[in-house]
């Protein structure tokens, strides 16, 4: 895949929140990398939270020979090679406070030349609940589902794009549902019409879908995720994924 279009859907995965900023420049003005950063949350069953840092980098105008992602002045946080100058970095699940400090990112290419850039993320607080009133649907070209609103949050559906290597965040983005507030009991249904709001999309291609609860602050995002499903684009039907990290 060309480097352009991996630079598009970085973008467009950390459109919510982009705890670093979009380009590293290194004294080569040729030699740049972007990438984001964000928080995301799992709930399990005993009701206990857990948190991860993820954060996506690509590498443009040169061959990258060394690159990492530093968490203070202790932790060191590896970036998973996906491709020429594709990283996505290990997903430590822990507590909020793991998360939140300054990170470096430190990155070399072939002749020498270094880009660094820090960025800090510190989320205030963790999320309640995602309930899932009714799942995820998938028919006709739409998929729906309803879920109980958390405070503090908006909702979003996440589209990740499936591979030969499977699914990879750096391939998935945020988008916004068609929502309506149900009065009786207060929840909220929504519906995304794949086909209709994302580019180049053809049938067959297949997707992971989940809906996600969004909270924003100045110290960064928090993603809370619901259940993850595969869906394929033009077939009716969802098909339950056990885990996407």
């Amino acid at each position: 895949m060309k480097m352009l279009k991996f630079i598009k859907m970085i973008l467009l995965t950390g459109a919510l929140g982009v705890a670093m900023s979009s380009c590293v420049d290194s004294d080569d003005p040729d030699f740049q990398v972007v990438g984001n950063a964000y928080v995301i949350q799992k709930n399990n069953e005993y009701g206990g939270k857990e948190f991860a840092t993820y954060a996506a980098v690509v590498a443009s105008y040169g061959t990258v020979q060394e690159i990492s992602l530093r968490r203070n002045t202790y932790d060191l946080v590896f970036l998973y090679k996906l491709g020429e100058g594709i990283y996505e970095s290990q997903m430590i699940w822990g507590p909020l406070s793991n998360c939140n400090g300054t990170y470096l990112i430190s990155a070399q290419d072939e002749k020498g030349n270094v880009a660094q850039k820090s960025f800090e993320l510190k989320i205030d607080k963790g999320l309640g609940d995602l309930t899932i009133v009714e799942p995820l649907e998938y028919k006709g070209g739409k998929l729906t589902a309803t879920w109980k609103k958390v405070d503090g949050t908006t909702a979003y559906v996440l589209v990740g794009f499936g591979g030969k290597e499977g699914f990879y965040r750096i391939n998935s983005g945020y988008y916004s549902w068609t929502t309506t507030t149900n009065v009786d009991d207060n929840s909220i249904s929504g519906t995304f019409l794949p086909f209709e709001t994302i580019s180049n999309l053809t049938q067959e291609t297949e997707l992971l879908v989940a809906v996600v609860a969004a909270y924003s602050s100045t110290g960064g995002n928090l993603f809370l995720e619901g259940n993850y499903y595969k869906i394929v684009a033009g077939q009716d039907g969802v098909t339950p994924v056990s885990n996407f990290d």
